[in-house]
């Protein structure tokens, strides 16, 4: 299995490398149409023109958006979003949630830019014409402007009678500073006889033709952007809108899907930077007015193009919301071979079928290979939360097991009131080893005739699991 340089990002907290978050990566028969509009401050109702070959079923529809807050007046309020007539809420709790923090500034302090991801396939009522509502907002106190912005709606469809599609979205994870540098490592090959092109989606650009980004592609600049969309209800950004079947793009609302960006045009075709491969493919993004403070915002790439790679047929766990305490055990069908990002809490990050034994949400993606080298990309999000009930006479805190590591015996204290415990012995793979009882408010000790190794310590009361913990028997 060829390695990955893919960084994933969790719910709360980013780790920094020359990658950036590969949100999903699909390969299928069909199409993709993507727009959006810059909000800023603006508030009201927008109409964006979408295309989608006649014939084609939906496979797949996200909302991307953002907010833009500082740390240090926590997050601003929760907004409904209409879409063609049915409410969506931006949130920080049940949103698919991307963070990456911003440079200090004199005026507001350090802030949090935070990429907003919902997964409304079933959901989202498909129109002619679709129409987003933008609630006005009220910033916070020193920031009047961190607010949510810049709404997106993709859709991915499938058709039969078109060629195969390689569609990609690539979210921004990085510090917002003057120069960024995002490199693609793991995106499917090409048939570079087709357009091979990419969306930018950003905020916050308006203003003079040198507020806003220049772009190299493999070190050869492809233009800047600034202004701001024809369409929009703020006037402060890029959003490189199209749609892409049979091998061409085509550009929506006022981009272009030729060799260059400029001004409002945030659409590229990237065929000849590339050189006949899209291993390897490295994006420099620059503000262009350093020492001032970059306040603009590249929320990510999106890229579409035909493929020669084979379609295959995954499933990967729905997102999950367990008890803090408990542990869930995950499972791909299809593919060859796996690589989950990041491996925190989990017994292993190449299987199909890890265990999570985390105590915090986190925020999951599996790319899973197929038999000829080429890859899809799913994200998982497993929620842990406190559970009224289960641990009505039993909190986790009461217990102690020791030592750990162990040559093989160990100790339970609980001081809690007295009641029947049950206890099980499990390995990674969830294979039970081991199980017992005893009574709480009293030190009972365990021996394990097993072999060295990690193994997971199940406690249960009534029935109910409150509490997993990890052993090392060594």
């Amino acid at each position: 299995m060829k390695n990955t340089a893919i960084v994933l990002v969790s719910l709360f907290l980013s780790f920094y490398n020359n990658a950036q978050v590969t949100f999903y990566q699909d390969i299928y028969k069909g199409g993709i149409t993507f727009c959006g509009t810059s909000t800023a401050d603006g508030s009201g109702t927008v109409n964006l023109p979408f295309y989608i070959e006649p014939g084609s079923t939906i496979k797949k529809v996200f909302l991307i958006a953002y907010s833009y807050s500082p740390f240090t007046n926590g997050p601003i309020s929760n907004i409904n979003v209409g879409v063609n007539g049915v409410s969506f809420e931006l949130n920080f709790d049940n949103n698919i949630l991307i963070n990456r923090p911003e440079l200090a500034s004199n005026l507001i302090g350090i802030k949090s830019i935070t990429t907003h991801i919902l997964d409304v396939t079933n959901q989202f009522p498909l129109q002619i014409n679709n129409t987003i509502i933008w609630p006005a907002q009220t910033g916070v106190v020193g920031c009047p402007s961190c607010i949510f912005g810049a709404p997106t709606i993709m859709i991915l469809y499938e058709n039969i009678n078109l060629p195969k599609i390689n569609v990609a979205i690539e979210i921004n994870d990085k510090l917002n500073s003057y120069h960024t540098t995002l490199n693609f490592n793991d995106l499917n090959p090409a048939n570079f006889g087709d357009d091979v092109n990419f969306g930018i989606h950003s905020d916050r650009s308006a203003g003079s033709p040198t507020d806003g980004y220049e772009f190299k592609v493999n070190g050869t600049n492809i233009g800047s952007i600034f202004s701001s969309d024809i369409i929009s209800l703020g006037g402060s950004g890029i959003i490189g809108s199209f749609y892409y079947q049979n091998g061409l793009g085509f550009g929506l609302t006022d981009d272009t899907p030729d060799d260059f960006i400029n001004g409002s045009d945030g659409l590229v075709r990237v065929n000849n930077y590339c050189n006949n491969t899209m291993s390897n493919l490295q994006v420099n993004v620059d503000y262009m007015l350093p020492p001032n403070m970059p306040h603009n915002n590249l929320v990510g790439l999106y890229f579409a193009y035909t493929t020669p790679c084979d379609t295959f047929s995954v499933s990967v766990p729905p997102d999950t919301t367990i008890c803090r305490g408990e542990s869930l055990q995950l499972n791909v069908v299809g593919g060859s071979q796996y690589e989950w990002l990041p491996a925190t809490d989990l017994s292993c990050s190449t299987c199909p079928n890890p265990v999570f034994t985390g105590d915090s949400t986190q925020l999951y993606t599996v790319r899973i290979w197929n038999n000829d080298s080429c890859s899809v990309v799913r994200p998982v999000k497993i929620t842990v939360g406190n559970c009224a009930g289960i641990n009505e006479n039993i909190l986790p805190e009461s217990f102690s097991i020791y030592p750990n590591p162990t040559a093989g015996i160990f100790n339970i204290d609980c001081t809690e009131t007295l009641v029947e415990i049950s206890i099980e012995v499990l390995d990674l793979l969830g294979k039970v080893h081991f199980n017992d009882s005893f009574l709480s408010q009293k030190t009972q000790a365990f021996q394990l005739n097993l072999s060295p190794g990690t193994y997971l310590i199940k406690i249960s009361k009534e029935g109910i699991e409150f509490l997993t913990k990890r052993i090392v028997l060594e």
